[in-house]
């Protein structure tokens, strides 16, 4: 698909199609990522794993034990809907998943206003260190 509707293609159907989801090289094991014989060249980090999915989160054998603090990751669009659909609620539009995303603030750079770091400290979770080698968590969240 072209770069236009895929952006348009919920991540589920995807999935179906191609069987995979992409996950960081430095949460794989050795053996998964011998299986892996494709990757995207302009980030080898970055590997398509067969299987990958919000209840398998490296791929077949992993699973979400010991992760009931951790976000959740691989959600399609599908799956957001199942949920909404099971909550009773629904996605937010767009433009509402701006207004919150900006706390109702139009003319700020970060929810938090126009510095990235005000007062030396982190408000929003970044990759610090040397991309993607190492993140040395000084934001308080490694990888």
């Amino acid at each position: 698909p072209n770069s236009k509707n895929l952006l348009r293609t919920p991540d589920s159907r995807l999935r179906q199609k191609f069987g995979n989801s992409f996950v960081a090289d430095y949460y794989l094991s050795d053996e998964v990522k011998a299986g892996i014989e494709e990757a995207v060249a302009a980030a080898p980090w970055w590997l398509p794993v067969q299987g990958a999915d919000w209840r398998h989160p490296e791929g077949p054998g992993s699973n979400l034990e010991g992760r009931e603090n951790h976000p959740v990751v691989h959600v399609s669009w599908n799956d957001a809907v199942a949920f909404c659909t099971w909550a009773g609620k629904r996605l937010p539009t767009e433009a509402e998943w701006e207004m919150a995303c900006r706390d109702g603030k139009q003319d700020r750079l970060f929810p938090w206003g126009n510095k990235w770091m005000p007062r030396d400290q982190f408000f929003g979770n970044i990759w610090t260190g040397k991309f993607p080698q190492e993140d040395t968590g000084e934001d308080g969240y490694a990888g």
